[in-house]
């Protein structure tokens, strides 16, 4: 299944991150920059985005969750755990054929892999 599902993360999944600025009060208001970020997948199938839940869960044991998408009203798989994610990218991208994937998504996810090493 890790060809299939890439496909669809490359045609209808987001990777996003940013850093932020955190003001620590238990820290004497020091500012801390902390990274946020999620992966996420829309669907305009309910019954489908569930199976597919279902099956990245099986195939590599990374939880998503269910939620809606509030700009599109749309079924959408969302997961913004470290480890999750570093699973999801690993089960997508390893044993990758270089023909096979969206090249500005590869680097964005590979640039988040970095962060997330940190």
């Amino acid at each position: 299944y890790s060809h299939f599902i890439r496909g669809l993360f490359d045609g209808d999944g987001c990777i996003y991150f940013n850093y932020i600025p955190k003001l620590r009060k238990d820290r004497n208001n020091k500012i801390y920059n902390t990274l946020i970020k999620h992966i996420s997948f829309v669907c305009k199938s309910n019954e489908f985005i569930i199976d597919l839940k279902d099956i990245i869960y099986n195939e590599c044991n990374v939880k998503f969750r269910l939620t809606t998408d509030k700009r599109s009203d749309l079924p959408t798989l969302v997961t913004s755990k470290t480890e999750d994610i570093l699973n999801f990218l690993d089960y997508i991208y390893n044993d990758l054929d270089s023909s096979r994937y969206l090249e500005r998504k590869y680097n964005k996810a590979q640039e988040l892999y970095c962060h997330l090493q940190q």
